[in-house]
This record gives C-alpha cells, structure tokens and sequence, in this order.
C-alpha cells in the first residue's frame, strides 16, 4: 500500500495549523493508519509537550522519546539535535552538544496512537540552537535527510501508515526543503493543507503557497514525462531540454527519476493534492450579504484561478472552505473536535441518565444531606466508570472529580486527622471523665440558638447533616485521643457558629458563606473561646493549651467548612447540572471531550461558586454553538477522503 504524506502549512502563526495537523492524524488513525506526526514548525506550538500535557489529547498520543544516559531519564527526540551548539567553559568556542544517540530503528512507536518527534529551540530557558541554520535551505536539506530516513524506516514497520508533517513558515528554508521531498515524491503519495486566516496577507501569502507547490509539482510530472520517453526510445527537442535547463530544481530532480521509475505522469489537478482552509472566520463572514470577498482580496488572475481550483464549486468567493470562529475554545490547538467513537447505544444511556435524575429526588427527600451527597458521588463515580469502558477513556478524563457532590469532604477529613495527629493529651485538653452524649447534646444546642437567631431556618437540615457528620469522623477514632478529638473538633465548629453569629447579617446566608470561604481568623479567633462555657463541668479549656498547629488547623477547618456547606445547600442544582452537561454530551453530541467553555462554566458554578449566572439555558446555547464546530470536521473529512480519494 503505498505511504502517504502530509505537510499541514500556514504563513503566520495562530491560525489553528496544530489543531488542524493533531487533527488529520487522528482522523488516519481512526481509518487504521500507523500515524507519525513530525513537529517542524520551530517557531510556533511545541505539539510534541504541548499535546502530551493536555487532558484532551494525552491519551492519544505518544511522544517519541530515548534514554538519555547522562540524566538517567527519557528525554524527547528532537528534530533539530544535529544543529545544537554549547560554549564551553574553558574555550569560549562552539562545539557540538554530546546528546545520546539515537537511530530510527531503535524508536518505541505505538501503531493505536499518534506518534509524534519534536522539535526545540531551547532547551529549558537556553538557546540551544542557532535559528540561522534553518533558514538557509542548505542546512534544512540536512534536516530532510534525517526525516526521510525517519520516513523510510516507518513504513518499513507497518503496512498501511502516513507521515503528517506540522511545517514550517514560508520564511523558514526548512519549509521549502519539505516542498522539494514531497514533490519528489508525486501526486499520489504527497499532498499540502494550507491553512490561513481571512486577512488579505495571509490569503495572499498562502495562495502564494499553493502556486509554487502547483509549479513544482507540474514541473515535476513534466521531467518525469520527458524521462519516460528518454527511457521509450524518444529524442527530447529543444523546447525540452530548454524547459530542463531553466530550473535546477527540475535539472536535479531528472536524475532522481533513475531510482523512482514510477512516478505518475498523468493530469493531477491541483485540488487532487493541495487543499485550503480558512480557519477562525468570523460569523458575519458567512451571512448571504457579507460583503467580505476572496476577488478583492487577491490581485492577478494566477492567485484567483488556483482558488477556485482549490473550490468544490470552482466559486473563488466561496464558503465552503471557511471555517467559523470557534467560540467555546480558548485556544484551538487544545480543542479536539472530531469524533471518536460513538458511545454505546442510545437507548443504555437514555436508561442511565433517567435513573440518575430518580435518584437525586430519592436521596434529597432525606434529611441527611450529606448522607446524599456520599450516594450521589457513588452513583457518578459508576457513571464515569461506565463511560471509560464503553467507548470513551478521553471524555471519561475530562470529568474532574472536584465537580462530584462529596470531593470536598475529602478536605473535612483530613484536617479531621491533621487535628488528631497533632493532638496531646497533656496540653490542650484537660479532659476528667466526659460522656459522648453531653457534647452532642452541647453542638445541637448551640446549633439551635445559632439558626433560631438568626432564622434561617430552612438551611437546618444541612447545618445539621453536616454536625453529625463531623461527630461521626472525630468519635471513629479508634484510639485514647478520640474523646479529646471529638472536643477539639466540636470546639472549632462552636467557635465557627459564634464567628458567624457576630458577623452574619441579613437572610442570605450561602452568600456570606461564599465570602468568608476565603477568610482567615487565626490570629483573632482567640476572642470568640472566651465566649463559651466548657463543653461540660468537667472539662477545662484555655487559650494558651492551643499550638500553632492547632491555630493553623482551625484557619483551614474554618475555609473548608464553610464551603462544605455551600456544596451542600447547592446539591441539588449542582447535581442536576452536572448530569444534565453530561446527558448532552453522550446522547446528542457523541463527543469525545467537554468543550472547554463548558468545563469552565462547569469550575465556575459548581467549584468556584462563582455566581455569573451560569444555569442550564447558559450550557444549552453552549451546546448549540458547538454544533457549528461540525463544519471543521466534515471540511477535513471531504478534503482527505473525497477529494484526495485517500
């Protein structure tokens, strides 16, 4: 089968070419390609650190790594290692960086996921390559030699595979370099996407691209003509030989043909191996009296024809090949918009998610909140394993954990345990004999007067939800400190109600919550101790029996304890619209990932308790816009695998 090629181009940087090369890989490897993708761009997105640090794409691919003997680590290839340069200390002189050595045949290529070589400027902070090696063509013809040795050993590894190649600037020579390989290799193995923005020098500047690929790729089919009748027994006239003479590209390119006896020498339109995209266009661009038009932009009549050779409807203004602005991405190259896999049936799901929206009405009619939280947390966690292994590991990784109902008691317990490490019985506590029963009966008291002072009556069942739960996780101590630990903790959340009935005002108590879940009273909390009678008759408390990490742990207690009870009294809503982001995702969407506006309006609401209006109808427009994000899909998919028949 033969290999195919690949080099994913723009003229200025920002336009999305990443996005765009990471892309077209994993559509090739959806269809069963062994895919490398080679990161030549030097100036722009580093895909190779880029990619294996991002949630959405990590665990699709696979950065081409060596053991680096002198670090004792794998470090990533680097394209660029023939061209790094040091000063050494006691000459002050260029020498060549001793970097392990690595050939491609000793390479660890994973054929189910993108294999990507890097390449870098820096290393760290520190230049380690100087850029004027490639931007003269002589060094970047040293670099295609290496890629093509990296080429060749890959297809002799598998069968059906493709090289994907995120190029260079026009500027850059290396860019030009790869113009050359390609079309030496032909129409039927090499083919260019162009990628650009709708401003007029970009257009321009590409176009100015695609006609050079054009007069190489033409030149060469012509040499390969003249060679083929050379080869039949055929004299070339002058008009020939002048042709071969006029260009020492062609000239050169006459004596390959003695090892590639079969390349094409057929009519190959341009749009059979060129192709471009116009990427981020704005919305109005595409309105039916959108005065934006490609004919005013371009000047001759060669930039306007290869357009619209480049057009399904040979229409130089048209749009089908216009991208809109994505406005859910902050940064497109992290926002991977093909599908994957579709998820499972639909009728499995609709069965789940119907199940989950009972469950939030069964488990909220309790009176123990928290109890309900602990259960809807178990319930999602199923939900979230469930997805993982029927059909989608990269949506499953892009639910964050912190948006389950019961993380954030995670925060309660361990500052629970904090308190009863650091906790001695000789210092803080004098304790003679004390009944578990008179310090509950002590915090629901004082709970009582708290909610009855201040009439919020109808936030009792979570403020006292949540008391019981803090007896159940300081009295499960199975230890001699558990009695002392069940006062110390039933301590701090009295000094809490009393904090708070000195400061709380007014009858929006969850938005004083959110206010003073930030706040720090560790150096005057000390003032609010003094306030209560000991716990019982025979316990004796004082300032001074209180460390520094005791003070530390009270500051922390507080901060996680007032949100705990935000994401209590916001259970409900938060519950529902996590499912609901989710239900969408699976049953109308089929994506493989949450887009990223989605994923901060989810942090907003339900981590940050940013309250910025953000409620359902806010992510079902999300979802809406997002379907406009299709375009980028079916545009990719027409050019790879209708008009170039791959």
């Amino acid at each position: 089968m033969n290999p195919l090629f690949f080099s994913i181009e723009s003229r200025k940087g920002g336009v999305g070419k990443t996005t765009v090369a990471l892309n077209v890989c994993q559509m090739l490897l959806e269809k069963g390609y062994a895919v490398l993708m080679l990161d030549c761009d030097i100036t722009g997105t580093s895909s190779a650190e880029s990619s294996e640090n991002s949630e959405f794409w990590k665990e699709n691919v696979n950065v081409i790594k060596y053991f680096d003997k002198k670090t004792n680590r794998k470090r990533p290839i680097n394209i660029l290692t023939p061209f790094c340069k040091r000063k050494t200390k006691e000459s002050q002189e260029d020498e060549k960086v001793e970097y392990e050595t690595w050939t491609p045949n000793n390479l660890d290529y994973n054929k189910d996921k993108i294999n990507i070589i890097g390449s870098e400027l820096y290393e760290g902070k520190k230049l380690i390559v100087d850029p004027q090696y490639l931007v003269d063509e002589i060094h970047s013809y040293w670099v295609i030699s290496m890629l093509e040795e990296l080429a060749d050993y890959f297809f002799s590894k598998f069968e059906k595979a493709a090289i994907v190649i995120d190029n260079s600037p026009g500027y850059i020579g290396l860019g030009r370099a790869i113009h050359e390989w390609f079309t030496d290799l032909g129409p039927e193995k090499a083919h260019f996407l162009l990628v650009s923005s709708i401003d007029e020098q970009d257009v321009r500047s590409s176009i100015s691209a695609a006609i050079e690929i054009k007069r190489l790729m033409e030149g060469k089919i012509k040499v390969a003509k003249y060679f083929k009748r050379l080869k039949d027994g055929e004299e070339m006239n002058s008009t020939d030989e002048s042709f071969l003479k006029s260009d020492s590209h062609f000239d050169r390119f006459f004596y390959k043909l003695v090892d590639n006896e079969n390349y094409p020498t057929g009519d190959y339109p341009l749009q059979k191996y060129a192709a471009i995209i116009f990427n981020k266009v704005l919305p109005e661009c595409f309105e039916e009296d959108s005065d934006y038009r490609f004919s005013d932009v371009l000047g001759d009549n060669e930039e306007k024809e290869v357009l619209e050779s480049m057009s399904d409807d040979h229409n130089i203004n048209s749009k089908l090949l216009m991208i809109p602005y994505d406005p859910l991405v902050n940064t497109q190259f992290f926002g991977k918009h093909l599908h994957y896999k579709v998820i499972e049936s639909q009728d499995y799901w609709v069965k789940r998610f119907d199940k989950l929206s009972k469950d939030v009405m069964k488990y909220l009619s309790m009176n123990d909140v928290v109890n309900a939280a602990f259960s809807l947390n178990g319930y999602l966690t199923r939900l979230k394993t469930s997805i993982d292994t029927r059909g989608s590991k990269s949506l499953a990784a892009s639910i964050k954990a912190e948006w389950f109902p019961a993380y954030y008691m995670n925060d309660i317990r361990s500052i629970v345990d904090r308190i009863a490490y650091y906790s001695r019985p000789d210092t803080m506590v004098r304790i003679k004999d004390v009944d578990r029963k008179d310090i509950a009966s002590f915090n629901k008291t004082t709970l009582d007067l708290f909610i009855k002072e201040k009439n919020i009556s109808q936030y009792s069942p979570v403020l006292l939800s949540f008391l019981n739960h803090l007896n159940s996780i300081a009295g499960a101590k199975k230890d001699y400190r558990n009695i002392q630990l069940l006062i110390i903790v039933s301590l701090f959340f009295n000094i809490l109600l009393s904090i708070h009935q000195e400061e709380f005002e007014g009858d929006d108590y969850r938005g004083f919550l959110i206010k003073e879940k930030d706040r720090s009273y560790k150096n005057d909390y000390s003032r609010y101790v003094g306030a209560f009678a000991p716990i019982t008759k025979n316990v004796t408390i004082t300032i001074d029996d209180f460390s520094d990490i005791i003070a530390n742990s009270f500051d922390k207690f507080y901060g996680a304890t007032c949100y705990a009870l935000i994401r209590l009294i916001d259970l409900k809503d938060d519950y529902n619209l996590l499912v609901s982001v989710l239900e969408k995702q699976i049953t109308s969407l089929q994506k493989n990932i949450i887009p990223i506006k989605v994923i901060d309006y989810l942090d907003q609401t339900i981590v940050e308790k940013d309250d910025s209006n953000v409620n359902t109808e806010s992510i079902d427009k999300i979802y809406s816009d997002a379907y406009s994000m299709s375009v980028f899909e079916n545009v990719l998919q027409k050019i790879i695998f209708k008009n170039w028949n791959l």
